[in-house]
């Protein structure tokens, strides 16, 4: 998914701009837990998070707000404030259309660890 931004920052600035970003599998988290040592998994489990519409926002507008919330002081670090509400309604609505097209599951884990 890439987001345009209609001349609205510098190229220079947009080409700069790298946040990494990965998801790993349930067996990666097991993998990385054994391979540290430190700690024990005593428990994982994979949920798929509900995408049920609240408070009269679709599900990318929640999606869109959780990623505000994490990367907004960087985004206005690097390009200034004046992007982000345009930047996250667009991510929203791209969002919205991918789910749209194509069933996708959103999923989180939760891990109860036991220190060594």
């Amino acid at each position: 998914m890439q987001i345009s931004c209609d001349g609205e920052v510098e190229k220079k600035k947009l080409d700069s701009y790298d946040v990494h970003f990965y998801a790993p599998s349930k067996n990666e988290i097991e993998d990385e837990v054994r391979k540290e040592g430190s700690f024990g998994l005593d428990r994982l489990e994979m949920f798929e998070i509900e995408r049920d519409e609240k408070d009269g926002l679709s599900y990318g507008a929640e999606v869109a707000m959780t990623v505000r919330a994490i990367h907004e002081s960087m985004i206005c670090q690097h390009f200034g404030e004046r992007i982000l509400d345009k930047l996250f309604d667009n991510y929203g609505r791209m969002v919205d259309e991918e789910m749209a097209k194509e069933k996708i599951k959103p999923i989180t884990f939760a891990i109860v660890l036991r220190k060594l």
